[in-house]
């Protein structure tokens, strides 16, 4: 980079890590609130705070590109009504030229969220999962490698993997007599929770008895009691916020079963699409800038970012789960929105003299 392009770049990236500064505090205090109302029992005032604590990446990962936007028109509309962007014009550096500029900041930026969105936020937000479901939950225990452990009346259920949709990968119950003696282990590639009972696939029984171990081996079974399902809608993290390795081993893994892959496959395509946003939302701020927004206060660019950017969040909302209701390409519902919007951005930057 050279100075022209470190020092617009530096604005830009230093606007939106401000506003993202300010999103955050504020999306962060009214979750908090939120929970409050949630608070009895184990679950204190101090857990709820860890609680929305460890949610706060996945906040900053959806909210990059609004701060982004926002970020951007305060500090290119500040260069712009302090005339600096005109001294650049002037001294032969074209509207594309300064674009240009305040895209590779956008790199920047881009290369940020997705660290976020993946690294940062998925165990961030197993954690908070975690640890609003132990407080809940006195029965249940996590260890430190993410496994579910639940003591429910007399055994014990180790499981590896828990997916959306009440399903469960890789799990060990262990069976006790009433004087606590270890009688069955039973252990089960999948377990769904369907009308009531739990049906566990591919599973392997050992009985424990005074003549030594019995073994036997069964397709499918139904287990009556395994544990709450109401465990799992704590525990379970969302598809949009696990990783891309998560949602790719997941993938394989429902479509390898004969089963539906879609809101993984979908969860997928906006994962890789948002931190190429970052760069659209960039875009979308240059026709202000270079246009009649240029000498308007701080007040009215910030009021133009916050509403654009969520005119592009219900859009953009709108199409993910229009997606999913009408079995759109994933790739399509995934990426329409933020293709719009770059394309208005390009025909709104091509119209500026």
């Amino acid at each position: 980079m050279g100075i022209i392009d470190r020092y617009i770049a530096g604005h830009v990236i230093k606007g939106s890590f401000a506003a993202l500064l300010v999103l955050a505090g504020l999306s962060g205090f009214f979750a908090y609130m939120s929970e409050l109302g949630d608070v009895r029992g184990l679950y204190t005032s101090s857990k709820a705070a860890l609680y929305v604590l460890f949610t706060l990446p996945r906040q900053l990962y959806e909210l990059f590109p609004t701060a982004v936007l926002i970020g951007s028109l305060i500090s290119l509309g500040s260069l712009a009504a302090h005339s600096e962007l005109i001294v650049l014009r002037v001294s032969g550096l074209s509207q594309f030229r300064i674009s240009l500029s305040v895209l590779k900041g956008g790199l920047v930026l881009m290369v940020c969220a997705f660290i976020i969105g993946e690294f940062i936020a998925p165990p961030s937000e197993q954690y908070a999962q975690q640890v609003r479901a132990v407080t809940a939950h006195g029965n249940l225990t996590l260890q430190s490698d993410d496994a579910l452990w639940v003591r429910y009346k007399n055994q014990v259920v180790h499981v590896e993997n828990i997916l959306v949709g009440d399903r469960l990968q890789k799990l060990e119950i262990y069976q006790f007599d009433d004087g606590m003696e270890l009688k069955q282990i039973t252990r089960a590639s999948e377990a769904k929770f369907q009308s009531g009972k739990w049906h566990l696939s591919d599973v392997s029984l050992n009985r424990i008895g005074m003549s030594g171990i019995q073994s036997e081996q069964q397709k499918e079974m139904v287990w009556d009691e395994l544990f709450d399902p109401d465990v799992l809608d704590v525990l379970t993290v969302e598809p949009e916020y696990l990783s891309f390795w998560s949602l790719y081993e997941y993938i394989e893994y429902v479509e390898e079963n004969g089963q539906d892959s879609e809101q993984y496959r979908h969860a997928f395509w906006v994962k890789l699409i948002t931190p190429f946003t970052t760069l659209v939302m960039l875009l979308v701020a240059m026709p202000f800038v270079f246009g009649s927004l240029r000498s308007s206060g701080t007040g009215k660019r910030m009021f133009i970012g916050i509403v654009l950017g969520l005119v592009f969040y219900l859009i953009n909302k709108t199409f993910n789960r229009a997606g999913l209701a009408y079995d759109l390409y994933p790739l399509l519902s995934a990426a329409l929105p933020t293709l719009l919007f770059a394309a208005g951005s390009i025909w709104a930057l091509r119209r500026q003299p």
